[in-house]
């Protein structure tokens, strides 16, 4: 929805607005009050009302629900789609569905778990849904490869070049890119098209873990993880796309939980942990993967396996594991 048409501010205020890169009620609504209010060099008082308006504004045009209770309630209605993984036995945690839309969902893990396997096939299989579904893909590790892409495609009957022109993808240099991607350039570009269905991140953890380093800058980190995890909430229930982001673990030493199972623990604490929708963690190696629900509003904790072959994601009794 174009700002221009939004009559509940003054056009000044539309003015400055635009020319900080926010061009629709959809952005305004998913920015923060605070920033708001350093964009327009108002109090703050004054940007949440008019972020209350926008928000007001997408509700009475039916762009979002007004009513959380019915969502939260009917998890399978109409206004969410559901992505396979390519995994009948990893589909199952989610209830057979897939992964959903207006959500984000977490995968943590060791190197070599699956977690960039899992994001590549998701790249694919969102395009099985709708052959005009495109992906944003965040690329924080340099782990993201075209011709994986293409791979899958060709083993799951898509044409591999089609499937690459869905998928677009950005590595960040630094966190201060990462952020400016997600608050000026995903924004418009989710403005300016409909079929964005799929926004991966691998991983979440990297762009900070490095610049951010010690205790003496756990709060800076945590704050600006903060920012971003409630982003992402706002651009998946607005814009209706699934959130995907991968995680790191740390392992804890303390001599009783060094000896436990589940000893690693995902990056990020509790900023990451209480914005995601659902926490998967993954295990196990290339031939033998594991995926645990770890958290969820309305699945139980339960574990499947699964494997990697040339399409991707499968389920270990399909094809040759690689």
């Amino acid at each position: 929805m174009r700002l221009d048409s939004f009559q509940k501010i003054e056009p000044e205020l539309i003015r400055k607005l635009k020319l900080a890169g926010i061009n629709s009620i959809e952005s305004l609504a998913i920015i923060s009050p605070v920033d708001i209010s350093k964009i327009l060099e108002i109090e703050i008082d004054e940007a949440v009302s008019i972020c209350n308006k926008a928000a007001i504004e997408l509700e009475e045009s039916g762009k979002i629900s007004r009513s959380s209770l019915i969502e939260r309630n009917d998890r399978s209605s109409h206004n969410r789609s559901y992505i396979k993984t390519g995994s009948q036995e990893l589909d199952q945690l989610f209830g057979g569905n897939g992964i959903e839309t207006k959500a984000i969902t977490q995968f943590y893990g060791r190197s070599a778990t699956g977690k960039t396997q899992i994001c590549h096939t998701l790249c694919v299989t969102v395009q099985q849904l709708q052959n005009s579904y495109k992906t944003i893909y965040l690329d924080t590790e340099g782990t993201f490869r075209a011709e994986r892409i293409a791979e899958i495609a060709k083993a799951r009957g898509l044409d591999p070049s089609k499937a690459l022109q869905n998928v677009r993808c950005i590595q960040p240099l630094n966190s201060a890119r990462f952020e400016s991607i997600l608050q000026q350039d995903l924004l418009l570009q989710l403005n300016q098209e409909n079929d964005i269905k799929l926004l991966v991140i691998d991983s979440i953890i990297n762009p900070y873990r490095a610049e951010y380093s010690g205790r003496g800058m756990l709060s800076q980190r945590q704050s600006r993880l903060s920012k971003v995890m409630h982003l992402l909430q706002q651009i998946a229930r607005v814009h209706d796309v699934a959130v995907v982001i991968t995680n790191q673990v740390h392992t804890s030493v303390d001599g009783y939980s060094y000896c436990l199972a589940d000893s690693d623990r995902p990056m990020g604490g509790n900023v990451i942990t209480h914005t995601s929708t659902f926490i998967i963690r993954l295990k196990g190696n290339s031939s033998y993967l594991m995926a645990e629900m770890k958290k969820s509003p309305c699945y139980p904790e339960t574990v499947k396996c699964f494997g990697i072959n040339e399409g991707g994601v499968g389920d270990i009794s399909h094809g040759h594991m690689d």
